[in-house]
């Protein structure tokens, strides 16, 4: 098995994925708004907690993980095996809704933007170090 395969580096990359559909749907929204009637669009973070639980299939077959509810209030993640990592922008309009019907506040924007930059630069760091640590163990058990 290739060291990219692992389980961990998949649901990294799935992160990373989600990150970069999200800053291609926040770039289109700020190069909108000025299109009048333009109602801003962004990525429910819930696809990328389904990508997570398709990537992991929490059925727990084939190696995969189970989890067990020890609540009837604990979401039941063993039913989110049919569900597909697929990111759809959804209407996300900002605060305001200027006269041209435009609902696309550019501070708001720019602020997900900054976020969304953040955290993919954090995966991207995990990734790095995830993969170091990987060569040295390698390294070490070939010694």
């Amino acid at each position: 098995m290739d060291i990219v395969e692992l389980p961990a580096f998949a649901v990294l990359r799935e992160k990373m994925s989600f990150l970069a559909a999200r800053q291609r749907v926040l770039a289109q929204n700020v190069a909108n708004a000025s299109t009048p009637g333009y109602m801003p669009e962004d990525l429910n973070a819930d696809g990328f907690n389904k990508a997570l639980a398709a990537e992991l299939r929490l059925d727990g077959a084939n190696g995969g993980v189970s989890v067990e509810r020890t609540s009837a209030m604990h979401i039941d993640m063993n039913n989110m095996r049919d569900l597909q990592g697929q990111y759809r922008p959804k209407a996300a309009p900002d605060t305001d809704i200027t006269l041209d019907g435009n609902a696309v506040v550019l501070e708001d924007q720019m602020l997900k933007v900054s976020q969304t930059r953040g955290e993919y630069e954090t995966m991207v760091a995990i990734y790095q170090r995830a993969l170091g640590m990987m060569r040295t163990a390698i390294k070490a058990a070939g010694r």
